[in-house]
């Protein structure tokens, strides 16, 4: 049954990355500039930095990492902030998120030991606009930043228990149940717009890729090894992410896996057999996929 399906093969995954917004709205000098132009108050607003860019750079690039590989193992999940995480992939998420926590963790206590340096260089970079007032003690820094992952087991409606009458309980029962089977489609067809999206590429990509064959001329459309490496990481997740165990899906996986991993990416730019023939099974998969989801 639906309501079997997600709570049997997932769990609910959330992330919450929390930092110090180091934008501030300066309201003197937002007046000053819109009066000496003669503009009105809502004309334009002035934002300062407080703290240099480069002084948060490691916390916001682990940050976007910690995002794009929750985003990346994980299915939506209705319009909350939790995602589908499918129960094959937990043990990859868990090691991924819990070196993103240790390094955020890590740069964040850099931040706080540094953090007197910033403000001092802010004070001279922002001159007549540095207020003190903006910036939290030092005692209290570290507490702005956080990133914690949050694991919940998938709603059942077979396990809803309230003391209420039965035909309202028979009610939310079965508005869960709907809801569960709405994820469960939405869940499934976020892997099939993935397949889409990067098989697509591929197929682009080699079809777009002219390499100089005379002297002087210029390869035309080159491509990056991580057009392969693309694929191969989706190929590797695919399986997981059949949460119905569709046999398209599967065989669509398989294909993938048999007929879009196996050439290296040097050979696709080298040998053009080998770049039609993976760009022609680019593009049958792609057409058998967009058949699928008509």
């Amino acid at each position: 049954m639906t309501r079997n399906l997600l709570s049997q093969k997932a769990v609910l995954a959330s992330l919450n990355i929390t930092g110090w917004t180091t934008r501030r709205l300066d309201k003197s000098v937002t007046k000053e500039v819109n009066n000496r132009h003669g503009a009105s108050e809502d004309a334009g607003r002035y934002n300062k930095l407080l703290i240099a860019k480069t002084a948060t750079e490691p916390l916001t690039t682990i940050a976007s990492r910690a995002r794009h590989e929750f985003y990346e193992l994980s299915q939506p999940w209705l319009d909350t902030g939790a995602r589908v995480l499918p129960s094959a992939l937990y043990i990859d998420f868990s090691t991924k998120m819990r070196k993103h926590k240790a390094d955020y963790d890590a740069a964040a206590a850099r931040f706080v030991v540094e953090y007197p340096d910033h403000v001092m260089e802010a004070k001279r970079r922002l001159n007549g606009m540095f207020n003190p007032a903006d910036y939290p003690p030092q005692s209290e820094v570290r507490k702005l930043f956080d990133l914690d992952v949050k694991i919940f087991p998938c709603p059942d409606a077979a396990d809803f228990r309230v003391d209420i009458a039965d035909e309202h309980a028979e009610d939310i029962r079965a508005d869960i149940e709907a809801r569960m089977k709405d994820a469960l489609e939405a869940a499934m067809r976020e892997p099939v717009e993935r397949i889409v999206e990067t098989v697509g590429r591929m197929a682009e990509r080699l079809k777009a890729y002219k390499p100089a064959v005379r002297k002087g001329e210029r390869t035309e459309g080159q491509f990056h090894n991580s057009l392969v490496e693309n694929v191969r990481s989706l190929a590797a997740i695919l399986p997981a992410f059949n949460l119905t165990n569709d046999p398209r899906l599967a065989a669509i996986s398989d294909r993938i896996s048999r007929e879009l991993c196996v050439v290296e990416p040097q050979k696709l730019r080298d040998d053009p057999r080998a770049r039609k023939s993976v760009r022609q099974a680019a593009e049958a998969i792609l057409a058998d996929v967009n058949d699928f989801m008509a």
